[in-house]
């Protein structure tokens, strides 16, 4: 039995941390068990080929397995690691916060998904996300955890560059000394700058929605006194 589990996980390296934790969890169901952590962990060989972190722990974060990958990104080697609470290598912010979820555990809803920042013994920081599956005793009491993390240090960099390039264009599109009307491929004006309010002479709320196609603007010599009425009743175009 334990030779043709081993087969079969052997071939699992390149499957997500949420598909091994399900493939885990379906395994252990046909052979009627709760937890067949120890046909993947007595197979370090195949924790550590994993390029995804993988570790065992107790409810209050103490490590009681853990595969190289995870050992690499805190620093330390695996036999350093274990007995070591992991709550430590993490902002506390974040450590209470799963503290806090791990208390909401059952078997009928094993699964936390978390993400945050691990920082090594060298202080080098990381971010990363984990998919945890508690396990119970008879009484439903929550005894242990199995996790499997990944670096996600890369995507959460080009989504902070996204962020301020997003930050930027909204900067450009509102000060530019240009009008800009985004619409859809109907022609329905989905956003507007504010100096497209003023050369059509509507406020931004008038504009949004308003079909372009068909729309009837202000003509140049209307806008002077239309821009001044849009000023005393509405505040200004946006």
């Amino acid at each position: 039995m334990k030779k043709d589990l081993e087969q079969i996980i052997s071939s699992l390296k390149d499957f997500s941390p949420n598909e091994l934790l399900h493939i885990q969890k379906e395994i252990a169901e046909s052979l009627n068990r709760q937890d067949v952590s120890g046909f993947f962990y007595e197979t370090p060989e195949f924790a550590d080929s994993l390029n995804y972190m993988l570790t065992s722990f107790l409810p209050d974060s103490t490590v009681i397995m853990a595969n190289e990958a995870y050992a690499r990104s805190l620093g330390l080697p695996k036999d350093k690691l274990i007995g070591k609470k992991f709550f430590d290598f993490i902002p506390k912010e974040d450590a209470e916060a799963l503290a806090e979820q791990y208390k909401t555990l059952s078997p009928q809803n094993p699964f936390v998904v978390s993400e945050h920042k691990v920082i090594s013994v060298d202080d080098n920081i990381r971010w990363t996300r984990w998919t945890d599956y508690g396990f119970f005793d008879r009484d439903g009491k929550l005894t242990h955890l199995h996790s499997l993390g990944d670096d996600i240090t890369e995507a959460k960099e080009l989504e902070q560059k996204l962020s301020l390039s997003e930050e930027r264009y909204k900067a450009i599109f509102k000060h530019a000394k240009c009008g800009f009307v985004i619409t859809n491929s109907e022609g329905k004006i989905l956003e507007v700058n504010p100096e497209a309010c003023l050369i059509l002479g509507y406020t931004r709320k008038e504009l949004l929605g308003m079909n372009i196609l068909h729309a009837k603007f202000v003509s140049d010599n209307e806008l002077p006194q239309k821009a001044e009425e849009i000023r005393v009743r509405e505040g200004g175009f946006f």
